[in-house]
């Protein structure tokens, strides 16, 4: 699965000196797009979860824990994206 993208208004302090900026933010972007490329040249099935991350800041906050790791409504659209994948590839 492709890791998640950092939600830096959300981000707890002790994260801020190694997951913020437009470094990092380029750094999860690039990363994601070898990830997607990878998998389709080896025919490898990669889920995409930065599709299930929410657009709006009200989302976000309760899509985050601490702007990098998911909350429980984080996880559950995260499963729900699974199993998406899952049933649309078998």
């Amino acid at each position: 699965g492709v890791p998640l993208p950092v939600y830096e208004p959300g981000l707890a302090k002790e994260w801020t000196a190694f997951a913020s900026g437009e470094n990092v933010k380029r750094q999860l972007g690039n990363y994601r797009e070898w990830l997607l490329r990878f998998g389709e040249s080896f025919r490898i099935p990669v889920v995409d979860f930065w599709e299930c991350v929410p657009a709006d800041s009200g989302g976000m906050d309760a899509f985050y824990l601490d702007g990098i790791h998911p909350a429980e409504e984080g996880h559950r659209r995260m499963a729900a994206r699974w199993v998406e994948h899952i049933t649309k590839s078998t």
